[in-house]
């Protein structure tokens, strides 16, 4: 009786298409489940937010927009000195209240829908005077604030230059985004291409 083991029978080609293959699928495995943790981490962040703050409009424990801050720090695991908050509270309050019109929160008496529509729209307002141009990138964010306390101040020529400054930053955006708009045109397809190709030439040098 011959003493040989499965590995007896294979090729080193052969090992390597197995090995590739099933490295392709654990690969594709593992990122498909981190980001459907990512995904699932933010679905939750999302409810527990919008929980929070149907509780709290509805027995009045909310009230300012440190309140509202603080809560979004607090789901987001954020420090108290942490200023990324701002673009993404922005985004979900106004979320929130979209949702409020469509009747597709806890909250259902319209009166209590208007209030609170109101209530939201003064924070986001408020947000927006304390903390001007909260959607943009910081660099951009920070001249435009620059300009406005130079046009107060009647600094007219060092606005225009900050304004030149900002124009330098949007058209080098533009062009990174560009530039990665035409790498990623083609990215996906092939990668996806590639996966499939690998598979089905590995079952066939497998199975020749």
């Amino acid at each position: 009786m011959n003493d040989h083991s499965f590995f007896d029978f294979i090729s080193n080609k052969d090992l390597l298409v197995i090995f590739t293959i099933i490295f392709t699928v654990v690969y594709g495995y593992t990122t498909a489940f981190f980001l459907y943790r990512i995904r699932r981490r933010r679905l939750r962040n999302l409810f527990t937010f919008y929980k929070a703050i149907s509780v709290g409009l509805n027995d009045g424990t909310i009230q300012t927009l440190e309140d509202f801050i603080n809560i979004y720090k607090g789901i987001h695991g954020l420090s108290s000195d942490d200023t990324t908050y701002r673009q993404g509270l922005v985004r979900l309050l106004r979320r929130f209240i979209v949702d409020l019109v469509l009747r597709e929160t806890h909250i259902r008496e319209p009166a209590l829908i208007i209030a609170y529509k109101e209530k939201l729209t003064k924070l986001i307002e408020e947000m927006a005077r304390n903390e001007p141009f909260v959607n943009l990138p910081n660099a951009e964010r920070t001249v435009l604030n620059d300009v406005s306390k130079m046009i107060e101040l009647g600094d007219t020529k060092n606005a225009i230059h900050k304004l030149e400054e900002i124009a330098g930053l949007i058209e080098a955006r533009q062009d990174s985004i560009e530039r990665l708009e035409k790498s990623n045109k083609w990215a996906i397809p092939l990668a996806t291409i590639g996966l499939i190709l690998t598979i089905v030439f590995g079952i066939i040098s497998i199975f020749k």
